[in-house]
Order: structure tokens, then sequence, then C-alpha cells
């Protein structure tokens, strides 16, 4: 599994737990911005050139 397809899955999982929680969603906020930040540095310099 590439990087980039576990990094889609966490971010899914997250937008779920965020949707259907009404504790810590604070934290699901700050973990999810966290992950789509990394998924998109990673799109934008590992990605170009392949690796992953």
């Amino acid at each position: 599994m590439t990087i980039i397809k576990t990094l889609e899955n966490t971010l899914e999982s997250l937008y779920l737990r965020a949707k259907f929680s009404n504790r810590n969603t604070l934290e699901i906020k700050r973990s999810i911005r966290l992950v789509e930040r990394y998924l998109s540095d990673y799109m934008k310099w590992g990605g170009a050139h392949g690796n992953g």
C-alpha cells in the first residue's frame, strides 16, 4: 500500500470519526488538518518524483 493510499484512508476514518463523534472534535479536526497538510506536501514534493 502506498503512502498516499494510507493517508487517504486515515483522512477518511478521521472524517467519519468527526462526523459521528460529539467528543474530542477539536483534536480530530487538528489531526485532519495535519494529515491533509502532510498529504498536500507529499503530493507537491514526493509525489512529483514518483517516490512512494
